[in-house]
C-alpha cells in the first residue's frame, strides 16, 4: 500500500511539472507569439489590400498576412521566412506610396503596468512632418516608474504645467481618424492610450493599428525556435522621445522599402 501511494504521489508531481510545459508548447508560447506549426497548415494571403485599411476600427494588425483554409503552399521554414520578408518589403512600399492613409505614433509612459498612463505623445506623417506632439500630465498616476524614467528622462516636475489627456484627446482623434496608425509594439501603445483615456473619462482613440515591431521582425527574419516565431527586433535609432522614436520608425520603413525582392 505504501508503494502504491508513493507511485501515485510521483505521478502527481510529474503531472504538475510536465503539464504546464506541454500546454505552453502546444499553445505556441506566450506574449502574443504565434505557433508557426499551425500557421504552416494555412496559405498566407497578401497584406497589401485585404487587411490594411479595410478592417474594423481599434483592431491591431501585424504585417503577417491573413490565413485561409486553403492548403499551405510552402514546404519549408526557409520558404516562409523568405515569403514574409518579401511581404514586409512590399507592405513598406505600399505604405510609402499611400502615405496619406497612414501616420506614425509613439508614446512615452509612467510605466508598463495596468494603472500607468501616457505622458508624451508624438505623431508624424510618412514624410516625417510632425502632426501632433504634447507632453501629458497624468490624471491619477503620481510617480514615474524608475525603469521608465531611466529610458525617457521625463519627471513629474516636468509635467506640472502641461495638459491632461482629456484636453488633447479630441485633437489627436482628428489627426488619426480614417488613417492606419503605425506604432512600434502597437499593442503596448494602444493599451496605454486606452488606460489613459479611461482614467480621463474620455472616449478611447478610434483608429486602425499596424505593429511596426512585428512587421520589421518579419523583414529581419531571425527565427526563434523556442517561441516558434520571429524574434522581436529593437527599434533602431530610437531615442525614447515620442517624435524621435516616430522618426526612427519611419527610417525602418524606408529601409525595408529600399530592399530588393
Amino acid at each position: 500500500m505504501d508503494v502504491l501511494a508513493l507511485f501515485i504521489v510521483l505521478l502527481a508531481i510529474i503531472g504538475i511539472v510536465i503539464g504546464p510545459i506541454v500546454f505552453f508548447l502546444l499553445k505556441g508560447g506566450s506574449n502574443g507569439f504565434m505557433n508557426r506549426d499551425n500557421a504552416t497548415k494555412k496559405t498566407w494571403k497578401s497584406t497589401l489590400g485585404s487587411h490594411i485599411g479595410t478592417a474594423n476600427e481599434n483592431d491591431t494588425y501585424s504585417a503577417s498576412a491573413q490565413k485561409s483554409d486553403e492548403p499551405f503552399a510552402m514546404e519549408t521554414l526557409e520558404d516562409t521566412i523568405s515569403f514574409d520578408r518579401k511581404e514586409a518589403i512590399l507592405l513598406a512600399r505600399k505604405v510609402l506610396t499611400d502615405r496619406d492613409n497612414y501616420v506614425i505614433l509613439d508614446v512615452e509612459t509612467t510605466g508598463m503596468g495596468t494603472v500607468d498612463e501616457v505622458i508624451e505623445i508624438g505623431v508624424i506623417d510618412l514624410e516625417g512632418k510632425t502632426l501632433f506632439h504634447s507632453f501629458i500630465r497624468p490624471a491619477k498616476k503620481q510617480k514615474i516608474a524608475p525603469g521608465a524614467y531611466a529610458k525617457h528622462g521625463i519627471s513629474m516636475d516636468r509635467l506640472c504645467n502641461v495638459p491632461v489627456y482629456a484636453v488633447v484627446a479630441s485633437s489627436l482623434q482628428i489627426i488619426v481618424s480614417g488613417r492606419c496608425v503605425i506604432a512600434y509594439n502597437a499593442k503596448f501603445d494602444k493599451k496605454l492610450l486606452l488606460q489613459t483615456a479611461n482614467r480621463n473619462q474620455v472616449p478611447r482613440l478610434s483608429c486602425r493599428w499596424l505593429c511596426a515591431m512585428q512587421w520589421y521582425s518579419e523583414f529581419v527574419g531571425e527565427w526563434w525556435e523556442w517561441k516558434r516565431d520571429y524574434k522581436w527586433q529593437p527599434l533602431k535609432g530610437g531615442d525614447h522621445t515620442a517624435i524621435g522614436d516616430c522618426q526612427a520608425i519611419l527610417r525602418v520603413i524606408r529601409e525595408m522599402a529600399s530592399q530588393s525582392l
